[in-house]
């Protein structure tokens, strides 16, 4: 997964000397990379379009005609020249085994809050469970989290929101809203929603855990 940062809209250069040569050097891409797989994996080679001018001379013999070379006079030509760039080899290490049920290949930096709309509904009453993921990392790779609701629950398909920071860090929230509505009457636990993540800087997975949720319907 490539997530593209934000550049200038102007290029600044700078010299940098490369294999011996002083060049202007600006940046004019920038992309976070989140693999999806291991292995030795390799990035598809930039290329980019570019229109050269050059300083046309003529052919001809004719002292006159090469009298119109100088650069004054602008007798120029542009070419398009295709630049293509090297080809990045990355090795990408497996995560470590788990058995951890609440992780589903969330890699990062994470904290998670889970909010019921309501305590207390009418039977039949649609009401909503927000379950927010904030951090930094592969956010838009998450898998929502597993809510095991009590029997006699109608559930519908969860509402994804997301506000993705595209910094020199991706960062950001993920709002999962899961809707449903009691059929029966009577006081019931929601179980502890529960998101796994493995964190980089600690080397291991880290789990978040919301209490169980109290709701009744009358």
């Amino acid at each position: 997964w490539a997530e593209e940062i934000p550049t200038s809209m102007n290029i600044n250069f700078t010299r940098e000397n490369y294999n011996g040569k002083v060049f202007e050097s600006a940046v004019i891409k920038k992309a976070a990379l989140f693999p999806t797989e291991s292995g030795d994996l390799s990035l598809t080679p930039f290329e980019l379009l570019i229109p050269v001018v050059y300083q046309k001379k003529s052919r001809s013999n004719n002292p006159f005609d090469a009298f119109f070379d100088d650069p004054f006079f602008g007798r120029t030509e542009t070419v398009e020249f295709t630049a293509r760039s090297n080809t990045v080899r990355i090795k990408v290490l497996p995560l470590p085994e788990t058995t951890i049920e609440s992780f589903n290949g969330a890699v990062g930096s994470y904290s998670m809050n889970a909010v019921l709309e309501k305590r207390k509904v009418r039977q039949h009453e649609p009401l909503s469970l927000k379950v927010d993921i904030t951090g930094s990392g592969n956010l838009k790779l998450i898998t929502n989290p597993t809510i095991k609701l009590p029997s006699g629950f109608e559930e519908y398909e969860p509402k994804i929101t997301e506000e993705i920071n595209r910094g020199g860090l991706i960062s950001g929230r993920k709002r999962i809203e899961y809707l449903f509505i009691p059929r029966n009457q009577g006081k019931f636990e929601i179980p502890p929603v529960e998101f796994t993540y493995f964190d980089l800087k600690k080397k291991n997975y880290v789990t978040c855990k919301k209490n169980a949720l109290v709701l009744r319907a009358t």
